[in-house]
């Protein structure tokens, strides 16, 4: 009988994007079903773990493993967990002691402390599969915008798309803004007026055609805040470049640059200009990596 994965969602598109992940690469491995729990249906979860009551799930099929992404998943994953005396699987650095939960998968910049239960992550998980059948004039261009960890500089991330726009092969460019990204950028006379590029506001473009953009694209280019779209670029088997600006101080950001640069699954605009090509990241996809850990630690006995 194939086993049940109970996956509880806070609504948010980056947590939802890695637990989803996992299930998907569970369900490949070894034949896993899983359903959503939105935690908003969650109640009393702290009376739920001393009492040992999960009442929410009386209609399910009782779960064999729970799983969930974001700080308010984890008082009803533990409850639900302590009810139905299943395996727990936390994707990210806990709040709360690790010992917890049965396994955390913890990203490297995060720092994890070694243990039994902990496997660390080159960042955070995603549900996207290596494309092989790449288009190979696409260009994709991913800007973040002003954030607590990056000094945003326009004439820095505009220096920078010039310099990538006059020296790569591709005639394709598609340059796609965040909700973060300054509207002064896309008023630039580069963007706003060349022909060469098709320029995107985040309301403009749903995920699902990102997705399918970055799906395509041989070569994509991203500001260095944007660290989930860096991970997911890297898993579609597309070659990968960073738009670089200044950080605010030796925070995450600067740990993931040095992380993917130093393992040379990504290079900086400057490295590029000089040597004039990507480095290969084939075989990309820490979804599948961590299922497969996961299976060999008996995640589902």
């Amino acid at each position: 009988m194939p086993s049940t994965i109970w996956r509880f969602t806070d609504g948010k598109a980056g947590h939802d994007s890695q637990s989803v992940g996992l299930c998907r690469a569970l369900n490949r491995q070894a034949g896993a079903a899983y359903i959503d729990i939105p935690v908003t249906e969650c109640k009393r979860n702290l009376f739920n773990i001393l009492f040992k009551r999960f009442p929410f799930g009386e209609n399910l099929s009782p779960p064999d493993i729970v799983m969930g992404a974001g700080h308010a998943t984890h008082l009803p994953m533990l409850a639900a967990a302590r009810f139905y005396q299943c395996k727990s699987i936390l994707l990210m650095k806990p709040g709360l002691p690790t010992t917890l939960f049965d396994f955390c998968l913890i990203p490297k910049h995060d720092k994890p402390r070694s243990g039994n239960n902990i496997i660390p992550t080159n960042g955070a998980l995603n549900d996207i599969q290596a494309n092989k059948e790449k288009d190979e004039n696409l260009l994709l261009i991913l800007l973040g915008g002003h954030s607590r960890h990056v000094k945003w500089e326009d004439e820095i991330v505009i220096k920078q798309i010039r310099q990538i726009v006059e020296h790569s092969n591709q005639t394709n460019i598609i340059l796609i803004g965040s909700r973060r990204t300054p509207e002064q950028i896309f008023n630039n006379e580069l963007i706003n007026n060349s022909s060469k590029i098709t320029v995107y506001r985040s309301h403009d473009l749903p995920r699902s055609k990102l997705i399918n953009h970055i799906s395509k694209a041989t070569n994509i280019w991203i500001t260095i805040d944007s660290i989930s779209m860096i991970y997911e670029s890297l898993s579609s088997g597309a070659n990968v470049g960073l738009i670089d600006m200044k950080t605010t101080s030796n925070n995450k950001i600067n740990k993931n640059t040095k992380l993917l640069i130093d393992k040379k699954l990504v290079i900086t605009v400057n490295d590029w200009l000089e040597s004039g090509v990507f480095y290969k990241t084939d075989n990309f996809n820490e979804a599948e990596r961590c299922a497969e850990l996961l299976i060999q630690m008996k995640c589902f006995e």
